[in-house]
């Protein structure tokens, strides 16, 4: 199973129906094999889960979350991500907080987009063996 796969079925049976008639936007950004499709078995054993992004129009409250499911599809809903601690992974914010705190300033979309994962900023990426 593909984490974008997954976390597409969350947004759209978990975390949509609470989200109740607010306008928002919703994707799979960041960092993580599973956003550019590269996920494999191996994957799985690291920050992997349903997890998604919800873009609010400034002003508007999030809902609670209370009411998400602990495991959806045999997966923890509640997991720590390298570096953080246990909690749901669906990130509520506004585009424009979103990419600030990922500071685009200082380099370019696609050297952000490949960065870590053996890619280059001409979209090619590179090869190594063991």
């Amino acid at each position: 199973m593909s984490g974008i796969a997954l976390s597409r079925r969350f947004y759209a049976d978990a975390v949509r129906p609470l989200l109740g008639g607010r306008r928002h936007a919703a994707a799979l950004l960041g960092e993580g094999s599973e956003v550019l499709g590269f996920d494999d078995g191996v994957s799985t054993d690291h920050d992997f889960g349903p997890r998604v992004q919800v873009f609010l129009p400034a002003g508007v409250a999030p809902p609670s979350w209370a009411d998400l499911p602990r495991v959806f599809e045999g997966h923890p809903t509640v997991f720590a991500t390298t570096g953080g601690e246990p909690s749901h992974q669906v990130e509520v914010t506004t585009a424009g907080a979103f990419f600030a705190r990922r500071d685009f300033s200082r380099r370019s979309l696609p050297a952000w987009v490949v960065s870590g994962r053996g890619g280059r900023p001409d979209g090619s990426f590179a090869t190594t063996s063991t």
